[in-house]
């Protein structure tokens, strides 16, 4: 007699992903060179940092120029009384000697990073904020405060500055997503991350109807299961970046990934090997005479299939996944993290379902 697998697979159509992810951070920070300091005049002395490139979503740089951030800090090194600054006050020199003034370059939501505005600074206070300026990049540059060359600027870094922007949003994906190094602090974040959003996922799915019991997936099943959803993308999972906007503490990255998708696996073979592989005394004959599982084997069945995942997974092809922006933020001396509450954020919820799932 025939051995018929009567138990039909069904994934459900409407799938809801639920996560419960913390911040994770980017271990890798773009490159930056050490601040210079100058005394300038006796009444204000500057601290200040490499320009780093800004890709704005407000202006355009004009043909073979750039927009360009500096960190300054300035002091009031006085004993006493107020030292009014602006950013007026402050202009870059080229070589021969022409002046560039700053430039009002602000992103859309106007919160991106702080510009430098007229403060009066009390005795010994000091003040931290950005300048902006267009520049020719091939040119080099003395930073002038009022009539004052507070030093050189540092530019050797903008050539690189979108590409180690771009770094920062895959190391991101890389932690968060995919695991991709287990000695970052991100990874058991990620892990567990993902683990909670699968189990859910996975525990939701029926995979025998019509059965007298419906059996899921217990929690060791499907943390195993998503666990080989993670090895499978981590080894086949791509992910194009493109740069949206890029400010001193901002920034915004279009993703394209491709990952494996669960159900693009085929369970049918492998319950029928296993089917195939099972003696006549597992078996009660139908009013058909084909021979259908004993209840007690579909369990076994069932956790043969569950056991079976990490390799099936590993047998797909990545194919094209919902896109989305990833947001990434920075406060002073921190790392790249999650620009607001990823609970919210629909963008991130469709990098959820993409890497964790498929979609």
């Amino acid at each position: 007699m025939y051995k018929k697998l009567m138990i039909g697979l069904t994934i459900l159509a409407s799938l809801s992903l639920m996560t419960a992810c913390g911040k994770h951070k980017a271990e890798v920070k773009p490159a930056t060179s050490t601040s210079t300091s100058s005394q300038v005049t006796e009444e204000v002395k500057i601290s200040y940092g490499a320009a780093t490139p800004i890709f704005s979503d407000d202006k355009q740089a004009k043909e073979n120029q750039e927009f360009i951030a500096v960190e300054v800090t300035v002091q009031n090194p006085k004993k006493d009384g107020l030292k009014a600054i602006s950013a007026s006050d402050f202009s870059l020199k080229d070589k021969a000697g022409n002046k560039l003034a700053v430039t009002d370059l602000k992103s859309k939501d106007g919160k991106s990073y702080q510009t430098l505005t007229k403060q009066n600074l009390k005795s010994g206070q000091l003040y931290q904020a950005y300048l902006t300026f267009e520049v020719n990049t091939k040119e080099s540059y003395d930073l002038v405060y009022d009539k004052n060359e507070a030093g050189k600027l540092d530019m050797s870094g903008l050539a690189k500055g979108q590409d180690q922007a771009l770094q920062v949003a895959n190391d991101y994906v890389a932690a968060a997503f995919l695991g991709a190094d287990t000695t970052n602090a991100n990874f058991k974040k990620a892990e567990e991350a993902f683990t909670k959003a699968g189990t859910d996922y996975y525990k939701s799915l029926k995979l025998f109807n019509g059965t007298a019991k419906d059996i899921t997936m217990t929690k060791e099943e499907a943390a195993t299961a998503v666990k080989g959803m993670m090895v499978a993308n981590k080894a086949k999972a791509k992910t194009d970046y493109q740069l949206k906007v890029l400010y001193p503490t901002f920034m915004q990255v279009e993703l394209k990934p491709s990952t494996i998708h669960f159900t693009d696996i085929s369970f049918d073979k492998t319950q029928q090997d296993w089917v195939d592989g099972q003696p006549d005394s597992s078996f009660d004959p139908d009013n058909s005479g084909n021979l259908v599982l004993k209840a007690d084997k579909q369990a076994e069945l069932n956790a043969y299939t569950f056991g079976q995942i990490p390799k099936l997974l590993g047998e797909l092809k990545a194919k094209k996944s919902t896109g989305a922006t990833l947001s990434l933020s920075k406060t002073v001396g921190a790392d790249w993290a999650l620009a607001g509450s990823e609970v919210n954020n629909a963008d991130y919820k469709n990098l959820e379902q993409a890497y964790y799932y498929g979609r």
